[in-house]
């Protein structure tokens, strides 16, 4: 090789090394140039795509946050709801209301088989007065027993 590199005219071997750098230059811009700018490139847009999801995420968890928020209020609204009427009706001697329902954000529905009936309507009236739960509907039937009725009774703010 040496020899043969030595049998050339200057001008030949002038010619060989402006050929070997531009081999060496487009070899260079194939195999680390192109592939490292269409990374770049694909990072770009992958990174703009990425800012896209960001934003409609963010988005989501701000309407999913207050949907959230919304559904826990009205589960402890009606909770406390339903805790309250039951507290007062223990404090009241009405044990023997047994079904205790909350239907919504502001109306309960209790129940009971065997209630006394004079100490039914004087609670009844004190939720009304002290609490401003109105009776929005109300089912009394008699029972065999004198003054005790079977009740089941819609108590809404």
């Amino acid at each position: 090789m040496r020899e043969r590199w030595a049998a050339l005219s200057d001008r030949e071997k002038q010619t060989v090394r402006w050929g070997a750098i531009a081999l060496g230059i487009i070899l260079g811009y194939l195999f680390c140039w192109m592939p490292l700018h269409e990374s770049v490139m694909a990072s770009r847009e992958s990174l703009l795509s990425n800012r896209s999801l960001l934003v409609w995420m963010q988005q989501t968890d701000h309407q999913m946050s207050s949907l959230t928020s919304a559904s826990s209020r009205k589960g402890s609204a009606s909770d406390s709801l339903l805790m309250q009427v039951q507290a007062s009706a223990r404090e009241n001697g009405l044990t023997s209301l047994s079904s205790f329902q909350p239907l919504d954000d502001n109306t309960v529905q209790i129940s009971g088989p065997e209630v006394e009936f004079d100490r039914l309507i004087s609670w009844l009236i004190n939720q009304w007065a002290d609490q401003g739960l109105a009776v929005s509907q109300a089912l009394v039937t008699s029972t065999d027993m004198p003054g005790i009725v079977s009740a089941s009774i819609t108590l809404k703010y």
